[in-house]
């Protein structure tokens, strides 16, 4: 994408469109930090906590789904995705909408429905949030120049405080600004022959082959899944959910 397609209304409606991606964000890192500590879900207090917590995230992707079509973003695999999962879109809405608006029965028809079809609807879920995530990270960091790249990535925190942190591509940023410091370091020292040189530019070498092999791990895992929900089939490492 080249500087020129930066067009003001368009660069709003992206940022705007972040803005609900960061609080859906939120919500699910709330509860992946309750689910990482040992729970006994078949209790009813664990059990409705744990309920509670998924619900406040599930209903808030709606909302990013929602503004995804209504801002006229455009991805080909996300697209792809919400077009061949069509049945997922309505479930997830009418979750949505058991959620946020005072349902009179504990039963609710618009809940119970999703909750139904957990598996698939989970898998289907946690693909929609990372690919989310992968575009909006991508979107920022498309426009030309590293330095264009790094000042529009602080104005974009500056304004919704957050980026996406727990996805391949900024653990690949963070590991990149790291060895850029310490090229940077070594070469403007009198010492960069020196056995300490040497050995943090090895260093910073090795995390960057390191931090690539695990997107190159996360690239398969994530299109395995895509892959599984298009075909209706079970991802075996589905719990193994965080990138």
């Amino acid at each position: 994408m080249g500087i020129l397609s930066y067009k003001i209304e368009r660069l709003e409606k992206v940022i705007a469109w972040g803005r609900y991606l960061h609080w859906c964000d939120l919500h699910r890192k709330r509860f992946q930090k309750w689910i990482e500590i040992p729970h006994d879900v078949s209790d009813a207090i664990d059990g409705w906590h744990f309920v509670a917590l998924a619900s406040q995230w599930y209903a808030s992707l709606w909302v990013v789904i929602e503004g995804w079509a209504e801002a006229k973003l455009k991805d080909q695999a996300i697209d792809e995705l919400l077009e061949k999962t069509k049945n997922n879109n309505s479930l997830l809405k009418r979750y949505r909408n058991g959620i946020y608006h005072f349902q009179p029965s504990l039963l609710e028809p618009r809940l119970v429905d999703f909750l139904k079809e957990s598996e698939k609807n989970v898998m289907w879920i946690h693909a929609m949030h990372f690919e989310f995530l992968r575009f909006f990270w991508n979107y920022v960091h498309s426009i030309p120049g590293n330095k264009n790249k790094q000042e529009f990535h602080e104005q974009v925190i500056a304004i919704l405080g957050w980026m996406p942190t727990d996805i391949p591509d900024a653990y690949q940023w963070d590991v990149e600004q790291l060895c850029n410091e310490a090229n940077t370091l070594v070469y403007s020292s009198d010492d960069a022959s020196s056995t300490d040189s040497k050995e943090l530019l090895s260093a910073a070498s090795d995390a960057c082959v390191q931090v690539e092999k695990g997107a190159e791990r996360y690239r398969e895992w994530i299109q395995d899944l895509i892959d599984a929900i298009k075909t209706n089939k079970t991802v075996n490492h589905i719990s193994n959910i965080r990138p």
